[in-house]
């Protein structure tokens, strides 16, 4: 029975490394292994107990499938079914999984250190000059975009600065610290750097940190930023030169998608799962809607982004709860997460769920159980 845990652990391991979602025959192995923790719960009749809070994850899943019947030809593939069931028993096998809040500690070290190797592999591959990369000049980890490699690594950061303020400082550490936040400045990304400031800056001012230890992180951010000047200075260029906000483009996807959506007649349950691109070009070039909000509306209507809202209110419910033991680290990962839902399209990706399901899990770990 633990080999499965541990296999689901291995996985938690893997997934900032590379996308799971773009090898099939992996996530034929996976959801083998998703199937088996759910049927061991059923065995050993627990999985009542523990699947508490899960029917707003499974409606939204649900209405995702169902919603297959009408979305647009254009847009349809036959493996879309077959995503939204790795998504749903995948959350639902870590849901189960973290029900166990002995579980929550070893997810949360098990993720760093492969946030650890992910960033590494940014950093390798960006000094071999790698043609791997999606945007030429932009690194990235395998399989994922620049800018959610750097919200992974954003989030690998704020775990493993979390419990950096814990344990006594060595130089090992240190030098972790800097090839990520190194790795995130590296992906060129600007909803990155404002995620990796704002992670700094909160955890320098909240953390339990020694004035000399607030010092040194703070001087290796800026060793950092030094060391990645070339793409520091690409990912703060908001302004073109014209003197105008640039948004390579969001700005007119946002305002194209948003009055395709007004004028229909599907506002109540949308356009259909994964139909965002295929609508917008018919009016216009084919693009991401860069906005998860915009992107649950157009796809799944008014009652799939209520579910879709509702699944982040009660993961986000305790948040400023004074005497939760993770406030700190969960107040940070709900600050990126939200933030990078106002400009990536990531909400069909098993990583995101992952940390949906996370933070739903982490919010709700008893006060008194939580001991570094």
């Amino acid at each position: 029975m633990k080999l499965i845990d541990s296999f689901l652990l291995l996985f938690v391991f893997l997934l900032p490394q590379f996308s799971i979602d773009k090898l099939e025959n992996f996530k034929y192995f996976f959801g083998l292994i998703a199937l088996l923790k759910i049927t061991q719960e059923l065995l050993k009749g627990t999985i009542r107990v523990k699947s508490r809070g899960f029917l707003p994850f499974f409606l939204f899943f649900l209405l995702c499938a169902v919603s297959l019947l009408w979305t647009s030809k254009l847009s349809f593939e036959k493996s879309f079914l077959f995503s939204i069931g790795s998504m749903l028993v995948f959350s639902y096998s870590y849901f189960l999984l973290l029900s166990n809040e002995g579980n929550l500690r070893k997810v949360l070290a098990f993720f760093s250190v492969g946030v650890v190797f992910a960033a590494l592999q940014v950093l390798i591959l960006s000094i071999v000059k790698s043609n791997v990369f999606i945007v030429s000049g932009r690194a990235n980890i395998i399989g994922m975009d620049a800018n959610e490699s750097a919200i992974i690594l954003c989030i690998g950061l704020a775990i493993f600065l979390f419990f950096f303020q814990y344990r006594k400082i060595r130089v090992l550490k240190v030098l972790v610290v800097v090839i990520i936040i190194v790795a995130i400045l590296l992906t060129g990304s600007r909803t990155g750097s404002i995620a990796l400031v704002t992670v700094i800056s909160f955890l320098i001012s909240k953390a339990k940190l020694k004035p000399y230890a607030r010092i040194l992180l703070l001087l290796v951010f800026l060793f950092s930023i030094l060391f990645s000047a070339e793409y520091v200075k690409s990912s703060f260029s908001i302004i073109n030169e014209q003197g105008n906000i640039d948004l390579q483009g969001r700005d007119e996807t946002w305002k194209t998608g948003v009055g395709i959506y007004i004028k229909s007649e599907r506002k109540m349950l949308g356009f259909g799962y994964e139909s965002f691109s295929a609508e917008l070009s018919r009016v216009m070039w084919k693009a991401n809607a860069h906005n998860v909000f915009l992107k649950v509306v157009f796809e799944l209507g008014i009652v799939g982004c209520l579910l879709f809202i509702l699944i982040l209110y009660e993961s986000g419910k305790y948040v400023l709860r004074r005497d939760h033991p993770l406030r700190l680290l969960y107040l940070s990962i709900y600050l990126i997460i939200l933030f990078s839902f106002l400009t990536l399209s990531w909400i069909f990706y098993l990583i995101t769920w992952f940390f949906i399901v996370l933070l739903y899990k982490t919010a709700r770990i008893p006060a008194v159980w939580y001991k570094l």
